[in-house]
This record gives C-alpha cells, structure tokens and sequence, in this order.
C-alpha cells in the first residue's frame, strides 16, 4: 500500500547534485509504509527493485543509478540482506559544518547534554556512511 502525498526536504529538493529521476526515485520509495521509528531510529522502508521500478515507470539501470546517486550523496542508506527486498533508511546528509556545531556545542553543553549530543552522534554515523569521509575534510 502507498501513501497518497510525501514529505521531502526543501534541501533535497534543491540539491544540484541530483538528477530528476534520483528525486522521483525517492519521492517513490517515500511512498512506500514505513516502518516503525523511535525518537533516534530513522525511518526506513522496506522495497524490491521490482517495487521500485514498477512505481517510477523507470528502466531497471535508472533506478539502479539513481539508488546509487542518492546513497553516496547521504540520502538514504542501504541494508542488503540476500534473497531478500533492501532496507532504505531516510538519512540526511552531514556536513562538515554540521560536526563543527556539534562540537561547539558539546564544549558549552552541561556533562549530560555532551552525553546525548555523542550518543546522537554514533547513531548518525551508523545510518549516513558518508559521515566519517565527510568529517575529514
């Protein structure tokens, strides 16, 4: 079952280094039910390449492209269980920028809040593969 209407980031929408069908591709897989999520847990969907295709009216090498695209941008991440459809996590991109203010704020944050702030940190490191390349320069 599909949902009728999606949110996107306004940031994804405007992201250049995106092609068209890499948008469409994860206005579909926004599409899809997604399962359930706690405060630190994104949301993820669960979805074939078949699914995918069949929502987007793409060619198998688009979606293929296009799932690429937007997972090495830090868009969504994949889990691949064999024989099985892939997890695709919701994540958002991490920039440099976003590490300095994380550690601003731990330096002027109480002992509990730089706590939590780390804690958030690891759980975002693990859903955005990008976020140890990234945080190097």
């Amino acid at each position: 079952m599909s949902r009728k209407s999606v949110t996107i980031p306004l940031t994804f929408v405007t992201d250049p280094n995106l092609s068209t069908a890499a948008k469409v591709i994860y206005a579909v897989l926004k599409s899809f039910k997604s399962g359930k999520s706690g405060s630190l847990v994104a949301p993820s969907i669960i979805a074939s390449h078949k699914e995918i295709i069949d929502r987007s009216n793409l060619s198998q090498k688009t979606v293929v492209k296009g799932l690429n695209k937007l997972e090495s941008a830090g868009w969504i991440a994949r889990q691949r269980t064999e024989g099985l459809p892939n997890r695709y996590i919701f994540t958002t991109p991490l920039t440099y920028r976003d590490f300095q203010l994380s550690a601003t704020k731990k330096r002027t944050a109480s002992e509990s809040e730089r706590g939590r702030l780390v804690r958030i940190e690891r759980v975002l490191a693990r859903a955005n593969p990008l976020t140890n390349r990234d945080a190097g320069g």
